[in-house]
This record gives structure tokens, C-alpha cells and sequence, in this order.
């Protein structure tokens, strides 16, 4: 929460945001230039390049806007809802949603996981309907570098290498697995094969944005 108020001390809250807060879903999205397209493996919908995109992404992760957070919700569930209809699971089974998780000092130092509150926003938007939100089931189990202080993919993948922890618990199931940003694929990449390794039946991944390397930086 500390990181929240500095943050906002240092960066209030400018016109772009406060337009963006106002807009409907269809502006939102066309302000925002959506086009959904698959990157490193991973189903995405904004382009990072775009400065109007970065500074949304920069406000929902670092500040948790809740309003920001609600709209990336509503258009994630709309992507996922059209690149998952075709799939099928038991009456009384759902999906499972499982956001990227954070370090436990990553969570103190800004309050939240942007991912988790992704994720909510999801269900919120009709995802409880067929998604069932499920965090613990995946694990950060060491600390790593930023992935946006580092260079090319390689390096990314050796940072990242073993991250990650799945539950025995995803066996069998469908997990979709959520990001905000995505780069080389190597954070996404990680998490899938712990989830595959741990039994998963499939895993489909999104990612809210698409980036370059260097461009992830913030």
C-alpha cells in the first residue's frame, strides 16, 4: 500500500487516465487499438508499444485502478469466451483460472498481485459462469530478476527457470493461465510446463498486452 501512495504522489492521476475511465467498452477498445493476436504462444490483445496502452497497464499494475482493471476484465473475458467455445468440459466441471503469481515481496510492495485482480475482473464480467478462480494452485517458489531488466529470451528463461510450483490439484483439468504482459513467452512458458508437469489436461495462456524486448520496460 506504501508503493500505492508514493506512486501516487509522484504520478497523479493525468487526463489521459481520467478519459479513459469515462470511455465505453467499444471506445475503450478502439482507443486502445485492440487486436487480438497470438505472441510467443500466448493469446494477446494489446500492442505495449502503444503509449496509450502502457500508461492503462502502468496505472492497473502499479496503482490497482479498479475502474481500468474492470474494463481489461470485461475485454479478456470476451477474448476468452470466443477462443474457448469450442471446448468442452463435464457439466459440473469449470475451467480453471490461475493468474501468473507474484513473489511475496512483490505483493507487499505494491498491496496486490495485478494478475489476481485481473482474473476477478474476469469472473466478474460473466467468467464465473464456466471459470473458477483458483491462485493457490500455482506457486512462485523463488525469487527472480525483473523480466523487463533483462535482455534477450534466453536470459529470460534461464531467469526464470524452475519458478514456478503447481498443485497436484490441477491434474486432469483445463487451466487457463493469465498475464498482463507478455515479451519472449518465457513467464507464461514457465508456469504452463509446471502446470503440464503437475498433470494439467491443457493449458491456454492470454496475456492482456504483447511486447518487444526492451519495449516491457516501465
Amino acid at each position: 500500500m506504501f508503493w500505492q501512495k508514493l506512486t501516487g504522489f509522484f504520478f497523479p492521476p493525468d487526463r489521459v487516465i481520467e478519459c479513459l475511465e469515462t470511455l465505453s467498452l467499444e471506445n475503450f477498445s478502439s482507443v486502445l487499438r485492440l487486436r487480438p493476436k497470438r505472441h510467443a504462444g500466448v493469446n494477446t490483445l494489446f500492442d505495449y508499444s502503444i503509449p496509450t496502452v502502457r500508461r492503462a497497464i502502468w496505472e492497473m499494475k502499479y496503482l490497482g485502478n479498479r475502474r481500468l482493471t474492470a474494463v481489461f476484465g470485461q475485454i479478456l473475458y470476451e477474448e476468452m469466451l470466443a477462443e474457448l467455445s469450442d471446448l468442452s468440459v463435464g457439466e459440473e466441471e469449470k475451467f480453471l483460472l490461475i493468474p501468473i503469481p507474484a513473489t511475496r515481496g512483490r505483493v507487499i510492495e505494491r498491496g496486490f498481485n495485478q494478475c489476481e485482480l485481473l482474473a476477478q475482473a474476469v469472473l466478474s464480467a460473466g467468467g464465473r459462469e464456466w471459470l473458477e478462480l483458483r491462485p493457490e494452485l500455482l506457486k512462485k517458489v523463488r525469487e527472480t530478476k525483473r523480466q523487463t531488466e533483462l535482455g534477450d529470451k534466453k536470459e529470460r528463461a534461464r531467469n526464470i527457470d524452475g519458478a514456478f510450483r503447481a498443485a497436484p490439484a490441477v491434474a486432469d483439468k483445463v487451466v487457463v493461465l493469465l498475464d498482463d504482459v507478455t515479451t519472449t513467452g518465457a513467464t507464461s512458458g514457465e508456469a504452463r510446463r509446471a502446470l503440464k508437469a503437475a498433470g494439467a489436461r491443457k493449458v491456454h495462456s492470454f496475456a492482456l498486452a504483447r511486447a518487444g524486448v526492451g519495449d516491457d520496460k516501465t
